[in-house]
């Protein structure tokens, strides 16, 4: 983890008040930013990161340049990683009005927000999958719209970090009926463990005039409260 490899939390902290990466983080909150960011592939690592296009970002212009991240693969893709963040955060923004009122809360707050963005830094720093910054993105705007919690928020950021590839896909699935015990993929196991997912036993039911009794070897699965709002947040507009 390059960011927590040179500096632990307490040194991430004081950097990121000393950059006031809030005032750095609302100038990044712009239209152009907007229409700039594109979902990019990990095959245009050179023509995107160069240095013109790293300037252009105030938010990642400050972290890349005071973590000293250069131009080894991994610490491309840590910009990478910022730059994918700080995008999506623009393009989950509506309107002008909704913008104005994001910089506005970067802006009187810097104490709060600072505080933010070095916890923001540091789970960033732990993703290894090109989507998860995008799913903190659209996280972090619904915590700043005040869906969730800041509390949420950072379990809803650690979930992001222990998530592996297809369980996505099986989230936003939903109710998975009449699985048989022996029958369960990892990955359902998996979102049941972070929260996401609960089972609940077959109950028997009737059909026509026959009492059909419950396969006891057999049970469903679907979103809880928590989970439900995971998959609103990240996938309602997909």
């Amino acid at each position: 983890m390059l960011i927590q490899s040179t500096s632990n939390e307490s040194e991430v902290d004081e950097t990121v008040k000393k950059l006031d990466l809030s005032r750095q983080f609302s100038e990044s909150i712009t239209k152009e930013c907007a229409d700039f960011f594109e979902p990019i592939a990990e095959v245009v690592f050179d023509s995107l990161l160069d240095e013109e296009t790293v300037q252009k970002i105030p938010f990642v212009s400050s972290v890349v340049s005071a973590f000293h991240l250069g131009k080894m693969a991994r610490e491309r893709y840590a910009t990478l990683k910022l730059y994918s963040f700080i995008g999506n955060f623009n393009k989950g923004i509506c309107d002008e009005r909704q913008r104005d009122k994001y910089i506005s809360i970067f802006q009187n707050d810097t104490t709060r927000r600072n505080r933010e963005l070095t916890y923001l830094l540091i789970i960033l720093d732990r993703y290894i999958d090109w989507n998860k910054p995008q799913l903190l993105a659209k996280t972090y705007l619904a915590y700043l719209h005040e869906t969730i919690t800041w509390v949420d928020f950072m379990k809803y950021a650690e979930i992001i970090d222990r998530l592996l590839p297809g369980d996505l896909e099986l989230l936003k699935e939903g109710m998975k009926q009449n699985v048989d015990y022996q029958d369960v993929g990892d990955g359902t196991l998996r979102l049941v463990s972070l929260g996401l997912m609960v089972p609940f036993p077959d109950t028997s039911r009737v059909e026509g005039t026959t009492l059909v009794l419950a396969n006891g070897n057999v049970q469903s699965y679907m979103w809880t409260k928590f989970g439900e709002i995971f998959v609103k947040i990240n996938f309602d507009a997909d």
